[in-house]
């Protein structure tokens, strides 16, 4: 996802499901959040994400991609007041689809763990991951081997942005599976290349970014994501100038975002 280089990101968890324990579970879809405003104090953008703690799985944090070695005091203040607040943190950072080395990634990682504490993240979100080749499946399960190490509840989140074939499968905790428009998603969906994504057992690992979406389409897009098998939605209107100030991705949280996670809270999986 190459939004401010990187960005994007939501979710939602399906009823009743026996998943591993780095993913959530609950009785209605929840947000995987790509959280990408800076969290300037008493900013009303992330007042308002905390108040969400029911349909909001995880948030992803991002500082500079990832790629910083000094402490950002605003994030510092955020990864422990989302804490506080019931808001389980996952980091940010980026692959380069199979291009950067990995121990530049894993320096990346550590750099969130050592300046903000173990205790304040829950996981990593590893965007522009390649599981089409063997060099781009590699560079993902080593990583994913990395931070089990570290601890195995940590949650890897790996975002290919489209289908996930199934020799994948295994090198995350959950794939984001589709990342395009409203309009695509109501209509011209892509295909599967994988067969775990038809099946509601295996697809409990599976999440959509669906963008520039009108909140009358909320609800249809919650259904289109219920008959996928998805346990994680993230449903914006960004991207529209109808509803935003830009057309940026996700430094906004959705209009009529009450009514989002009302809809979300309606829906039993």
């Amino acid at each position: 996802m190459n939004h401010m280089h990187y960005l994007f990101l939501f979710g939602a968890s399906l009823s009743l499901l026996t998943q591993t324990s780095t993913t959530a579970t609950a009785e209605h879809p929840q947000m995987i959040v790509p959280a990408y405003s800076y969290p300037s104090k008493n900013s009303p953008y992330w007042s308002k994400l905390q108040e969400k703690t029911d349909t909001v799985a995880y948030t992803i944090l991002n500082q500079n991609n990832g790629d910083f070695t000094e402490k950002d005091s605003n994030y510092e203040r955020l990864f422990k007041e989302n804490t506080q607040k019931g808001l389980k943190n996952i980091a940010y950072v980026h692959l380069s689809y199979g291009e950067r080395s990995i121990d530049d990634i894993e320096a990346n990682i550590d750099s969130y763990l050592d300046l903000y504490g173990k205790e304040n993240i829950k996981g990593f979100f590893l965007d522009e991951t390649d599981t089409l080749t063997e060099e781009g499946r590699e560079q993902l399960r080593d990583l994913k081997a990395y931070i089990k190490s570290i601890d195995q509840d940590l949650v890897v989140v790996a975002n290919r942005g489209t289908s996930v074939t199934d020799e994948a499968y295994d090198d995350a905790d959950i794939f984001c599976t589709y990342e395009g428009s409203a309009k695509k998603y109501l209509g011209k969906y892509r295909k599967d290349i994988s067969s775990w994504e038809g099946d509601p057992e295996r697809a409990k690992k599976a999440m959509h970014i669906v963008y520039q979406a009108k909140p009358s389409d909320y609800a249809a897009i919650l259904q289109k994501a219920k008959e996928r098998h998805v346990p994680y939605v993230f449903i914006t209107s960004d991207g529209s100038l109808k509803y935003h100030k830009t057309r940026n991705f996700f430094d906004e949280l959705p209009t009529q975002f009450d009514n989002l996670t009302s809809l979300m809270q309606s829906l039993s999986n």
